[in-house]
């Protein structure tokens, strides 16, 4: 056989291996809806029937274009829940609250602290007070690397590409926030509830190419603004969760395993078959005990059809398989939610 048929045989051999290693391994993959809707975690007390949506209090100057924008977005979330779940609450009249505080001398920090929160609350005319810290600190790291470019162009006549290196900067930001929300009661000054949110960070790396690349600045990168208010925003809509009724949509991203059965019960879960999607995720787990992607396709079709309970085992046998992420965030929002849903 001479090189270049033997060349193609085996060139043959790994296209034929592959086309077949591909249909055994075949992958199917779905997104998966969940529509939930929450009770509070915690009722408000009784009486408290208007609330007083406070400016934002902000550590330093740098950060002071966050209390509006986060203030806003509280009163906003809370305006909502009581309009679609008739909660009958009342809610102070933003427009001059600055201006009031600022007459009568209370300070930001006073009131959330409870020090002045009474006397806030009578001078406007609130039973409850929802008070805001924002912390936010922006770091830019800036360095060098080496990349490769193209010199002059003579030594291409000769097959010889003139390639050289030079230096260019990169440039890595670190976004870093973290907001405290307490809603005081009025007649006691004290917290009736205080949402401390995780510190989020964001690392936005600008990296030149190894090949051709230049200078990478700031401007490369991710807007400081929009990584700042999704980051606001997410921790107040767990904060307004914890007392309004709220709705809430998660989308799942499901995969099937390498066989056939868990295969087909993606598909099966794509169609909206999830009764038969589930009996399908189990099956494959017997037959294959160690695919996480089975036990967690059978918790999610658990936590589908509304049976919780199994939904949690599910999810905690996919993380002892293989403790991915998104098998960690969905065994913990079942256990919040479970007892949460909201009736009607």
């Amino acid at each position: 056989m001479t090189m270049g048929r033997a060349h193609a045989a085996g060139t043959a051999l790994v296209v034929i291996a592959l086309f077949v290693g591909g249909c055994k391994g075949a992958r199917e993959k779905t997104v998966v809806q969940l529509h939930y809707r929450l009770a509070p975690a915690k009722q408000l007390p009784p009486g408290m029937k208007t609330l007083a949506v406070l400016p934002a209090e902000t550590k330093d100057k740098a950060d002071s274009k966050w209390s509006e924008l986060a203030s806003n977005m509280v009163h906003g979330l809370l305006v909502q829940s009581n309009d679609t779940f008739n909660r009958g609450l009342r809610f102070t009249d933003r427009a001059d609250m600055k201006k009031v505080l600022d007459e009568k001398d209370l300070a930001l920090s006073g009131i959330a602290d409870g020090s002045m929160a009474s006397a806030a609350a009578k001078v406007l005319a609130a039973d409850g007070l929802v008070c805001t810290r924002i912390s936010v600190n922006v770091e830019a790291h800036r360095g060098k690397t080496r990349t490769i470019t193209l010199g002059s162009l003579s030594g291409l006549a000769h097959g010889r590409p003139n390639l050289r290196t030079k230096t260019v900067e990169k440039v890595k930001r670190n976004i870093t926030v973290q907001c405290v929300f307490k809603l005081l009661d009025a007649r006691t000054g004290r917290a009736w509830i205080t949402h401390v949110g995780d510190t989020l960070n964001r690392e936005d790396v600008g990296q030149p190419d190894p090949f051709f690349g230049s200078d990478k600045t700031e401007a490369d990168l991710t807007p400081t603004d929009q990584v700042i208010g999704q980051l606001v925003e997410r921790e107040t809509r767990l904060f307004v969760r914890q007392i309004m009724p709220s709705e809430v949509t998660v989308e799942v991203e499901l995969k099937s395993d390498g066989d056939e059965t868990s295969a087909k019960a993606v598909k099966l879960a794509a169609a909206g078959e999830y009764h038969a999607a589930l009996d399908l995720f189990e099956q494959a787990l017997q037959e294959s005990p160690d695919s996480d992607r089975s036990a967690f396709g059978a918790g999610l079709m658990y936590e589908r059809l509304g049976q919780y309970d199994q939904a949690v085992a599910y999810y905690k046998k996919a993380i002892l398989i293989e403790p991915e992420a998104k098998y960690v965030v969905a065994r913990k929002r079942v256990i919040e939610y479970k007892d949460r849903i909201w009736q009607d």
